[in-house]
């Protein structure tokens, strides 16, 4: 069998049509014929260290980078820009506005207090209004919504990270498959990229054999976060490499 080799960089899409480094179709212009299987490999992704905190949570494609304080029948939102965040810095930014509406927020055992200092009411309303966690959420409180109260402690712990791997799907090519509520997903991928907090840990990169020899003559590239959603990497380019095996 002869070995091809094809770089892939998102780079080289059509940035009009497809400003979303995360999900673009790039043409060959001549077709490869008698593809007998195809994998990735040598991948470079330069926003991986920075996934988590800058993309993930505070993104606005999920709309979870703000709330609401309701205090004395003055609506303030807080809103966090996107910024490469930990835990410190994102407490230091949410502070910096509480400031003037005379409340603050602190950590305490990597749980999160917002308070009163004059012991005045306020309501909170964490709602997001998509299907993706909120803020609220991140900072480890339980409610999307709390009403008449002088402070509140989250439940949980804060936690920046909320997705540690994501797929990279081409043609709908693989043997990478996933369970959604039970049930095996229809989309199979070629590799899942699994990351910890700054560092990349692993990837898992499957060969897909084809049953019969086919032609290609374009490849849909589309990084599907663990949600199933498009990645929002913030448009960083990113290149891998395809070993295509034709007979």
């Amino acid at each position: 069998m002869k070995k091809i080799i094809i770089n892939i960089d998102s780079r080289d899409r059509d940035l009009v049509k497809y400003p979303n480094s995360s999900y673009f179709s790039t043409k060959l212009g001549n077709k490869i014929r008698n593809v007998k299987s195809i994998k990735i490999d040598n991948i470079e992704l330069p926003f991986i260290n920075i996934y988590p905190e800058f993309f993930n949570n505070i993104s606005y494609i999920k709309y979870n980078n703000f709330f609401k304080i309701n205090k004395n029948n003055i609506v303030t939102i807080i809103k966090i820009d996107t910024n490469n965040y930990n835990q410190k810095t994102i407490i230091e930014k949410i502070n910096s506005q509480l400031i003037l509406i005379d409340l603050s927020i602190s950590l305490i055992d990597n749980k999160v207090e917002i308070f009163s200092q004059q012991s005045e009411m306020f309501d909170i309303d964490f709602n997001n209004n998509s299907e993706f966690k909120s803020l609220g959420d991140i900072l480890g409180f339980g409610k999307n919504i709390y009403n008449n109260i002088t402070s509140i402690i989250s439940s949980k712990e804060i936690l920046l990270t909320t997705d540690h791997y994501f797929y990279i799907n081409i043609n709908n090519y693989g043997n990478i498959y996933s369970t959604d509520n039970n049930i095996l997903n229809i989309k199979n991928y070629l590799a899942k990229i699994s990351f910890d907090t700054n560092i990349c840990s692993s990837y898992i990169i499957s060969e897909h054999v084809f049953d019969n020899t086919i032609c290609i003559d374009k490849f849909d590239v589309t990084f599907m976060n663990s949600e199933y959603k498009i990645m929002n990497t913030n448009n960083i380019n990113y290149s891998f490499t395809l070993i295509l095996y034709v007979v």
